[in-house]
């Protein structure tokens, strides 16, 4: 065999293992529900972070109008002791 011929044989060898090995990744990928490439998985990554920065706004936002609530309780209280310190 000469050299051209080994090259082609060994390149054909390896494209045909990486067909394989991304096949066996897609079937995984479907099996378990897991994204196959990297930029779903970037995206799935970037989702799980927008739902939780959501979540997290969303408790920040009840705690700002508790305490908002709060404030104005204070206020008035406030307002009832020094109208009755007068």
């Amino acid at each position: 065999m000469t050299a051209t011929n080994e090259n082609e044989a060994t390149n054909a060898n390896a494209n045909e293992e990486r067909e394989q090995d991304g096949d066996v990744r897609q079937e995984e990928s479907e099996a378990t529900g897991t994204p196959e490439s990297a930029e779903d998985t970037a995206a799935t990554d970037q989702q799980v972070s927008l739902e939780e920065l959501q979540a997290d706004l969303a408790t920040r936002d009840e705690r700002v109008s508790a305490l908002e609530e709060q404030v104005i309780s204070l206020e008035r209280e406030l307002s009832s002791t020094v109208s009755r310190y007068r």
